[in-house]
């Protein structure tokens, strides 16, 4: 029987460049993955999501983007039928738990005011609003008033990454 030695010092670093070569590359592809990606953001309104429900024939919903290389996110509310006009602003809240109103993080200017109209335009997200919108933890709420002081319709920002 004829046995065959090898020389450990010289393979070693072919091993080593080998394990390099293929950890590098590995990483660089999941890196990428993670900030190349876009996401579709969609959300539908309804006063039956608002803690706690009202009854409203009024309808709202939200359609957008957003880019997690450069933390953009761009959005298009729209809302039909509210009791009285929305003028101010469509206010976006954070919440990791079913069922509870959480804390306000921002308000979006409304483009377009009144018992139906709409609210276009860009955001700018910090890491941490990043991580609740692809948690799907962000929600807004349309028509604050003295009737509606919880808001007239609630829905959840829901991120969807494209492929």
């Amino acid at each position: 029987m004829t046995t065959i030695h090898y020389n450990r010092i010289a393979t070693l670093p072919v091993l080593i460049a080998l394990v390099s070569v293929f950890s590098f590359y590995g990483c660089q592809k999941d890196e990428e993955a993670i900030t190349d990606a876009t996401y579709s953001l969609s959300g539908s309104a309804s006063g039956g999501l608002v803690i706690p429900a009202v009854t409203t024939s009024a309808t709202g919903s939200m359609i957008g983007t957003y880019d997690s290389r450069t933390n953009q996110m761009q959005y298009n509310f729209s809302w039909l039928g509210l009791a009285q006009p929305a003028t101010d602003s469509i206010h976006i809240y954070d919440s990791d738990e079913d069922g509870v109103n959480a804390s306000l993080i921002g308000r979006v200017a409304i483009t377009t005011p009144g018992s139906s109209g709409s609210a276009i335009g860009g955001a700018t997200l910090t890491d941490e609003e990043e991580e609740s919108l692809l948690n799907s933890e962000l929600y807004f709420v349309i028509g604050n008033s003295a009737t509606y002081p919880e808001g007239e319709v609630r829905g959840q920002i829901i991120a969807k990454r494209n492929d």
